[in-house]
């Protein structure tokens, strides 16, 4: 089940993610705070936040790439 699968790789990719940047995405994306109340909840400069988000989402765009990469070779 393809829809599992990549649920279940993207699971895995945010999990292994260090903590900082684990925090600052659920924050974002969990609890939809904006990047400022991120960045003074957690005393951070904004510019800092932004790269964790960004960060976080190449990473996970690139365990999408390699999913559907692996089903299109294979399936």
């Amino acid at each position: 089940d393809v829809p599992a699968l990549l649920v279940s790789k993207m699971d895995g990719t945010v999990r292994s993610m260090p903590d900082k940047r684990r925090e600052i995405f659920a924050m974002r994306y969990d609890r939809n705070m904006t990047n400022a109340e991120i960045a003074r909840a957690l005393n951070l400069s904004i510019r800092t936040v932004e790269k964790h988000v960004d960060l976080a989402i190449k990473q996970i765009r690139k365990t999408i790439s390699v999913v559907t990469l692996f089903f299109v070779l294979f399936f």
